[in-house]
């Protein structure tokens, strides 16, 4: 069996919430990633354009309309993993 880098692994799951969820389900799942605005993980493009106001921000990639964090750590990483699986079909 292979396993997939965590970074990937999340990734992926950020691209395929984004292409194939609805806008409801989008938000619910990043409110949980964001944790209420606490942290900064998964931002609209409008969001990010403010919290990277002076071009500081390193660790980010692009999809689409939407910027997700990927310089994240192994242990943060996969709770937030545990976390869009656990609410991507709910």
């Amino acid at each position: 069996m292979k396993f997939l880098p965590l970074t990937t692994r999340f990734a992926e799951q950020i691209i395929s919430l984004i292409d194939e969820a609805n806008g409801e389900k989008i938000n619910k799942i990043k409110n949980l990633l964001n944790n209420d605005g606490n942290r900064n993980i998964l931002l609209t493009e409008k969001e990010f354009e403010e919290f990277n106001k002076y071009g500081t921000r390193t660790g980010w990639k692009k999809h689409k309309d939407w910027y997700y964090r990927t310089g994240v750590d192994a242990t943060s990483l996969s709770n937030f993993i545990r976390i869009i699986e656990q609410n991507i079909n709910n």
